[in-house]
């Protein structure tokens, strides 16, 4: 990707986000699709892994990391006039959907897992790992992009996405930008360290909880200590392309969220909101 090119991501990026927050903010992506999805297509990750992404549009290559196939939609629709946009469904993520699916309380609630998971090769244990597999999930990344026809792209995300794509990013030389929302980037990490201990230990403490929830609880406990021992200032301003960070609906609105109180770095988004962007 040339240093034009790059600009035209920022510029353009920027002008959507800035069109977008002229208007009352949409609500937050609901957490499971309303209907079973499928979309989109996989790629065997290095261990045979079925890696879910979909793909589309021509330029500039974002990739935005999603929790089902609906997630950040919209938005990659709207810019895939101008841009080669993929949704990747990292495998962390696919491990948290086979613990929604293994805990559904009725054929309602089953029905768009089993239709997004349903003929795919999901098997993975990440209790066999001492640490959070970043060299496995950076290489799944990289093997999604490959079969998307990408060689460096920005990533992007929305709320727990935005965290994963953030942490993602300084792991990838091919990652050179960031289009996030809703969630800090950088900033004292200790209140989200604690929250994931009390989330988790409630949530272990649970009976129903299955064993696929129990191993996305842990991985997302390693990613936290990850995060807490790190500072992404450094990483962040090293990266070519973007770096944009955007304000959606309430989950992570600073008008709204605790977290944008605790985390230094969530006033990156309210100045965003409150003064205009520039490059």
């Amino acid at each position: 990707m040339s240093s034009p090119q790059l600009a035209l991501v920022a510029v353009l990026a920027v002008l959507a986000v800035h069109a977008a927050a002229c208007e009352r903010d949409p609500p937050d992506t609901p957490a499971s699709p309303a209907q079973p999805e499928n979309r989109g297509t996989t790629v065997a990750g290095e261990d045979g892994f079925d890696l879910w992404f979909d793909a589309w549009g021509e330029g500039p290559a974002i990739i935005f990391l999603a929790r089902h196939p609906d997630e950040n939609r919209a938005l990659a629709d709207a810019l895939s006039d101008d841009y080669r946009v993929v949704i990747h469904e990292p495998r962390v993520i696919t491990l948290g959907q086979r613990g929604l699916l293994a805990e559904a309380a009725d054929e309602a609630e089953r029905a768009p897992w089993e239709a997004h998971l349903g003929g795919r090769q999901t098997d993975w244990d990440p209790s066999e790992k001492e640490d959070y597999p970043v060299e496995l999930v950076i290489s799944d990344l990289h093997r999604v992009a490959d079969a998307a026809g990408v060689a460096e792209f920005v990533l992007g995300g929305y709320s727990g996405t935005a965290r994963l794509a953030a942490f993602m990013a300084p792991y990838s030389e091919r990652a050179v930008g960031l289009l996030v929302g809703g969630y800090h980037i950088i900033g004292n990490t200790d209140y989200w360290l604690g929250f994931t201990a009390a989330s988790s230990a409630a949530q272990l403490e649970e009976p129903s909880t299955s064993d696929f929830t129990r191993m996305s609880i842990l991985l997302n406990r390693q990613q936290a200590l990850l995060e807490h021992a790190r500072d992404d200032r450094i990483a962040f301003g090293q990266l070519s392309g973007p770096r944009i960070v955007w304000v959606g609906g309430e989950d992570g609105s600073p008008q709204d969220s605790l977290m944008a109180e605790v985390f230094l770095g969530a006033n990156i988004a309210e100045r965003v909101r409150k003064r205009p962007v520039r490059l």
